[in-house]
């Protein structure tokens, strides 16, 4: 799920296509205990568990950076204490390959509302980017808000940044702001590298393993589903694997549920980094997602925030591509990609060239233009991302720019994995993939606020009680099917 509108993954896949679910959301969208996914959540945050105190020392360096050269440092501008109608200026250099704002404060009126370029041109206007569906950068829970540029292929943000003085505006009382710049000495992208710092909650399970921050290094649950989340960047974006940090959380978040916001500020120890922030966590027994990301886009090098974070519930019977890919479309989330496509209404991403599937609903997403896409609310698990779409991610600050070389060449599209390998145990059944009933379920994992709910009016009602009741199903499907059949009445 992500913010306000900000739209969450739900991957899944029909034995038609040998597609493969994935299930995501972000924080816009967060989870609710009962209606709707996430439409509670959007109001009334539920209440958090009391934090405890922990030690943010890093428990292991966890997998080695790639060694491909110098990066470019981190260019951060402060923009000082910022209020409703304050409008803030910053030279941005030439050189720059992206930028990502964030603020600060209190209150839920914070926001981010314009973003001009020196020119005049508003590229981004009241909080929704050019070409955009909804808004993404007013703040949902309060106390942050983030934008980035480029999110559209608006000409001053797209293929280049347009130097010169940017001005940004705001709306919230006393927060305050702050841009980080990616940057390359000529403007061009010559590939990079992406550190992760991962969250380990005491005695969470990943894959069905009971592990700890001391032992997630050598554990094979952990280091297979952070693999393959590496891998699927790389392919996508031509950015490689960097350092893996793993970072200690109390027990109280092994099932953060809908304490996950929460559980994103419990990364304010660790202090900020250009990295990406991920907790691994298991589901709660009435849980409706699979990922989520803190925002479209998160707040990029900041630590201790409610949009500071991506999560993944791991699930027991998951294949680690499959959870893997799930982290993937997080990340894209997080450094500035929307869905393709959301299911029931004509929302779309604000890219021109990624197609768009009009009318999409739980049973025809399969026939859809953008399926194989990544950011696809249904994708099929195949790899697939557009040009503007790899602009987009190149321009985050989140991950490190090289100085320069060639940029590591992106691979050709990944064939879609092995659906009844990675999913099949999901429902019961593994090694079967999930039928159109069951990968219909799959899609209410990423319900989205403001933009209508799954509501699987198309499927059987007799098929959804009988999943809902079968023996051997994940506790997050039987709770989505149970909540599908709820709203059905």
């Amino acid at each position: 799920m992500s913010l306000r509108s900000t739209l969450a993954l739900a991957a899944f896949a029909l034995p038609l296509v040998a597609a493969a679910p994935l299930a995501c959301s972000s924080s816009e969208d967060a989870p609710a205990t009962d209606g709707d996914a996430g439409a509670d959540a959007k109001r009334k945050p539920a209440p958090a568990p009391e934090p405890e105190e922990y030690d943010a020392t890093p428990v292991d360096d966890g997998w080695g950076r790639v060694d491909a050269g110098p990066t470019s440092p981190l260019t951060t501008i402060d923009l000082g204490v910022v209020s409703t109608g304050t409008e803030k200026t910053f030279d941005l250099p030439k050189g720059a390959l992206g930028f990502n704002v964030v603020a600060i404060g209190r209150g839920r009126d914070l926001g981010i509302k314009d973003i001009k370029s020196p020119s005049g041109e508003l590229v981004h206007k009241d909080f929704t980017p050019f070409n955009g569906s909804h808004p993404t950068t007013n703040s949902l829970f309060g106390g942050v808000a983030s934008a980035g540029v480029p999110a559209s292929n608006h000409p001053k943000a797209m293929p280049d940044l347009e130097p010169g003085k940017w001005s940004v505006t705001f709306t919230g009382d006393n927060a305050k702001a702050k841009v980080r710049v990616q940057t390359t000495p000529d403007g061009q992208f010559h590939g990079g590298v992406l550190d992760v710092r991962l969250f380990i909650p005491d005695g969470v399970k990943v894959g069905g393993t009971v592990v700890t921050a001391a032992t997630a290094r050598t554990e094979y649950n952990v280091r297979s589903r952070v693999d393959a989340f590496f891998d699927a960047f790389e392919r996508l974006f031509g950015i490689g694997r960097g350092n893996v940090e793993i970072f200690a959380l109390p027990t109280v978040y092994k099932q953060a549920g809908d304490a996950v916001i929460e559980a994103f500020t419990q990364t304010a120890p660790a202090g900020d980094a250009q990295a990406l922030n991920i907790i691994l966590t298991q589901p709660t027994r009435d849980q409706s997602w699979w990922g989520i990301a803190g925002g479209i886009p998160g707040a990029a090098t900041v630590s201790g925030t409610a949009q500071s974070a991506v999560a993944l519930a791991t699930m027991s019977y998951a294949g680690a591509r499959a959870e893997g890919m799930v982290l993937a479309h997080e990340a894209g989330h997080f450094l500035g990609l929307n869905h393709t496509t959301e299911f029931g209404s004509e929302a779309f991403d604000p890219l021109e060239d990624t197609p768009q599937c009009e009318r999409m609903d739980e049973l025809n997403f399969r026939s859809c233009p953008d399926y194989k896409n990544l950011m696809h609310a249904a994708s099929s698990g195949a790899l697939e991302a557009s040009p503007l779409q790899v602009r987009v991610v190149r321009g985050s600050p989140v991950y490190h720019a090289f100085l320069s070389g060639a940029p590591k060449q992106i691979t050709a599209p990944a064939p879609a994995f092995d659906a009844g390998k990675e999913l099949g145990g999901i429902f019961g059944h593994p090694g079967v993939a999930p039928d159109a009933v069951e990968s219909a379920v799959l899609a209410t994992l990423c319900g989205a606020p403001g933009h209508g709910p799954v509501t699987l009016a198309r499927v059987p009602r007799a098929e959804l009680e009988a999943l809902a009741r079968r023996p051997g199903v994940e506790s997050i499907v039987r709770n989505a099917a149970t909540k599908a059949l709820t709203r059905l009445r």
